[in-house]
């Protein structure tokens, strides 16, 4: 499921990340500290606890907000984002409905309401409460994809054709929207069902280029579920032999908490480029931060700082595993 958590060049390898969602963690926290019912405070932590993947932290917040302000639609949504990532939709929507006249100006709660109703059966239900968002704001990509979904589902497939067609027809439309496309013609009827069906399935080098630029950007700027979710599309689109996307999903997982998981990547992406100094340096640190072999980790670490001397961030990690 998808995180609800906010160029055919190679991807760059990833670079120490952005400072900014950890030094914005520390200032709430002193806000937080100084005053305790700071509730902008409290909603900007959990934001950006969710970007850094701190579930259980998260989880504790939002429940902290629930029980304060208990008719606040801010905390309410925050809620029902965290319950969502549990895929409890009736408990989403039992969440939400009470809330559904206060929902007006968050376009993300009507959003996330809506799913819930689809995802229950409530298909008609979903649609009208789509409809008028999608025509105030075409350009909410989830929104748009979220209500073809759903007219799908209750019975119009010509008009789950119309509302994606000007996203399907772009050479770089995501895969989602082109599988959504494709069976939305099919049940109409449709004879472009084959190429939907076909470009779902191999998509383009604009689409895979677009998914680079979002994974890259996402790294960089610390959103972690964003850039793993990216690299992850890309790996299941092609071969999956692309060293960077693997080291860069490897560094997102870790970010994440998924060691294991982020070792796996980064050995895959060892094996494909092993002269590669941050992909050793990957490969290397996260054979120390889970406990593996620790002298290749120690040779791979050498390596990378023989290979780029002047990477402070190999450095450091080289210095940490012959200290430990």
């Amino acid at each position: 499921m998808r995180s609800r958590w906010r160029s055919p060049a190679a991807p760059t390898a990833p670079k120490p990340a952005s400072r900014a969602p950890r030094s914005a963690l520390a200032r709430y926290d002193q806000a937080i500290a100084a005053y305790p019912n700071n509730f902008a405070a409290l909603t900007g932590k959990a934001g950006v606890l969710g970007d850094l993947g701190r579930k259980q932290e998260l989880a504790a917040l939002v429940e902290r907000l629930a029980k304060a302000a208990p008719g606040d639609p801010r905390a309410a949504y925050l809620h029902a984002r965290v319950v969502a990532e549990r895929n409890d939709w009736g408990k989403v929507r039992d969440i939400l409905q009470p809330l559904e006249g206060a929902l007006e100006g968050q376009v993300g709660a009507q959003v996330l309401y809506a799913e819930a109703l689809l995802e229950l059966g409530q298909e008609r239900q979903a649609v009208a409460r789509l409809e008028p968002l999608v025509r105030r704001a075409p350009g909410n990509a989830p929104a748009t994809l979220l209500l073809a979904r759903a007219q799908l589902a209750a019975g119009d497939a010509k008009g789950a054709v119309a509302t994606l067609e000007p996203r399907a027809a772009r050479p770089e439309a995501p895969r989602e929207v082109l599988a959504v496309m494709a069976e939305a013609t099919r049940t109409a009827g449709d004879p472009a069902a084959a190429d939907y069906a076909e470009r779902a399935r191999y998509p383009t080098p604009q689409a895979l280029a677009a998914d680079l630029a979002r994974g890259d950007t996402a790294l960089k700027a610390g959103d972690w579920h964003a850039a793993a979710e990216a690299y992850r599309r890309i790996l299941a689109q092609t071969d999956g032999r692309n060293a960077l996307v693997l080291n860069n999903l490897a560094y997102a997982e870790q970010r994440l908490g998924n060691k294991q998981r982020a070792l796996g990547y980064a050995m895959r992406a060892l094996k494909l480029a092993p002269g590669n100094a941050s992909v050793m340096d990957t490969a290397g640190w996260l054979l120390v931060e889970t406990g593996g072999d620790r002298n290749r980790a120690l040779d791979l670490l050498r390596a990378a700082a023989r290979k780029a001397p002047g990477n402070a961030t190999i450095a450091a990690h080289l210095a940490a595993a012959q200290k430990g």
